[in-house]
């Protein structure tokens, strides 16, 4: 039986495989830091489409709220008038 401080030295083949591991280890990690880059991009990309969708929509809220007003503005004089006996058209 072997004590607790002995240590069984590893074959070739082991050795080999654990430098297989480090190697796709190493691989893995960079693919990651590049995903990450990726995401990154594809994160401020997905951000200034956005801002520009907001501020489209927030032109076209302007131009419905406006077109509102003329229309309420306008039918307020329509009712005041069809209320005197005048035309409504």
């Amino acid at each position: 039986m072997r004590s607790g401080r002995e240590r069984a030295v590893p074959s070739r083949g082991a050795a080999r495989m654990r430098r297989v591991l480090a190697v796709a280890g190493c691989g893995v990690l960079s693919v990651g830091v590049s995903a990450c880059e990726s995401t990154e991009q594809e994160s401020a990309k997905i951000a200034r489409e956005g801002q520009q969708i907001v501020a489209a929509e927030a032109a076209h809220a302007r131009k419905v709220a406006h077109a509102r007003h003329q229309h309420r503005h306008h039918s307020r004089g329509s009712a005041a008038r069809r209320a005197k006996g005048g035309s409504g058209s």
